[in-house]
């Protein structure tokens, strides 16, 4: 009877253990309460979006004219440069060579030029003489002729000349258009060039150097285009700093961009929609005292009507 007393035994403690099993795997684990608390509203009626912040208007996203090796980059990240400063540079050799081969083209023509005026004027001066009695008819028309043949060859040797400054001049543009140089003032936000690279020309993305005006800062806010009706134009509306929501700053209306996008920028939250589209607004942040940066996200709130039908 003692074995069997010992299966039973057993047999309780594992009926038992299976039902505490169950209860613990049935039981919800505890809600994780977020680090910090999310932003609210201040307004009685709000319609709520996820701001990006952006420089002064928008951004200037650099290419190349050209596809060749970069030789240099110019600038860092952080740097501010006048309209006109250099941002990096593309292999010259091949053009530097082009530009000495055109020089000395112009060199050329201009001692053609030094020659065919020195033939003309001789055929001028023989010319000259032609009043003689002793020179026959057909030397003084041959002398004639003579100097309308000089002026045709000194004629020809100046369009050499012009030539040849043009093509010099061709060279030279396209040795400028291989130094990238910043369309406008502004702070260099981000740099993707490395010496050595190949940059195709035209537009790519990433782009090889992006300049914006980090003097004035604005948000483009999204607004899921369920939310758009609500929207009024020039509405009050704040902007809360991620990460602590107590920094926030006033937003003045700048203007509502009337195409509805594909929503592009995404807040990383697991329940946030991909597939919709949004009604871009521009406002300006009022204060300059939040050290925001360009690429940041905040949440941000505008009045709207109470009435959530929209109806009169």
């Amino acid at each position: 009877m003692k074995p069997l007393a010992v299966l039973l035994a057993l047999s309780a403690c594992g009926i038992v253990f299976a039902g505490w099993s169950v209860v613990q795997g049935h039981r919800l684990p505890p809600v994780a309460q977020p680090i910090v608390p999310p932003a609210t509203s201040s307004f009685a009626s709000t319609l709520a979006g996820s701001g990006l912040v952006e420089p002064t208007d928008d951004v200037v996203r650099i290419g190349t004219p050209l596809s060749d090796v970069i030789s240099a980059v110019l600038v860092r990240p952080g740097a501010t440069v006048a309209a006109g400063a250099p941002l990096l540079r593309l292999d010259e050799r091949a053009t530097k060579a082009q530009e000495a081969v055109q020089l000395a083209a112009l060199a050329a023509a201009q001692a053609g030029v030094v020659v065919a005026r020195s033939v003309r004027d001789e055929a001028k001066d023989n010319a000259s003489r032609a009043a003689d009695d002793l020179l026959s008819v057909e030397e003084r028309a041959r002398r004639t002729f003579a100097v309308a043949a000089g002026d045709a060859r000194l004629a020809q040797a100046e369009a050499a000349v012009t030539q040849a400054q043009a093509a010099l001049d061709a060279v030279r543009t396209e040795l400028e258009r291989r130094t990238i140089t910043a369309p406008r003032a502004g702070t260099v936000l981000r740099v993707d060039a490395r010496p050595g690279e190949f940059a195709p020309a035209g537009r790519i993305d990433p782009p090889l150097v992006t300049i914006g005006d980090l003097e004035h800062l604005q948000l483009r806010v999204d607004i899921d285009e369920n939310d758009a009706w609500r929207l009024v134009p020039g509405a009050k509306a704040e902007g809360a700093v991620r990460g602590n929501p107590q920094l926030r700053t006033p937003l003045e209306f700048l203007r509502v961009e009337p195409y509805v996008v594909p929503k592009k920028s995404l807040t990383g939250q697991s329940s946030e929609r991909v597939d919709t589209r949004v009604l871009q607004v521009i406002f300006r942040v009022v204060r300059s005292d939040l050290r925001l940066y360009a690429g940041q996200q905040m949440d941000v709130f505008i009045e709207t009507q109470a009435d959530p039908t929209g109806l009169p």
